[in-house]
């Protein structure tokens, strides 16, 4: 297949915009197969429940990518508010590849799963690992934060994604 983002921008940070139903998630996971394709590590930050099929090529029933399911209905492992530091050593001190599947945590949980999250994942990450956020908005919401949990994720995604390319995030 094409690449139709050379591997080099891919080093970098991107950004997927568009309006809803445009294809964004569709797209990133087309990226994220061929970073796996090539044997780079992947971490998925999934609010919606729609990339568990990564485990799967694209008949749906072969096997997929060798990567680990946290949370949701496909998960191999359930996901809890106060696990966010585990996954992030699972992450950093492993180098597995994961999709983090927030989808069954209330807003009070992933908000309190991303803030131990990011900051774990911050300061034990010592090689390339490239991080998709998939619906941002759910971690780094905009406009005036309602609580001082939320300003506190707020600004864990921000400290990641600012400081977080000398560090490896990609």
């Amino acid at each position: 297949m094409k690449e139709i983002i050379p591997a080099k921008a891919l080093d970098q940070h991107i950004g997927i915009l568009g309006k809803t139903g445009s294809g964004k998630t569709f797209a990133a996971k087309g990226i994220v197969e061929g970073l796996l394709d090539r044997g780079r590590q992947a971490c998925i930050l999934d609010p919606t429940g729609a990339w568990y099929g990564l485990r799967l090529l694209a008949d749906g029933k072969s096997k997929g990518w060798p990567i680990i399911l946290l949370g949701g209905e496909h998960g191999d492992i359930p996901l809890s508010a106060r696990s966010g530091e585990a996954v992030a050593r699972l992450v950093t001190e492993q180098r597995a590849s994961v999709v983090i599947d927030t989808s069954g945590l209330t807003v009070g949980e992933y908000t309190r799963f991303f803030i131990d999250f990011a900051g774990k994942l911050y300061t034990s990450i010592r090689s390339p690992l490239h991080l998709v956020i998939d619906e941002a908005h759910y971690f780094a919401p905009q406009g005036k934060v309602p609580d001082p949990d939320t300003g506190r994720m707020l600004h864990a995604a921000n400290r990641l994604m600012s400081g977080g390319r000398s560090r490896g995030v990609r």
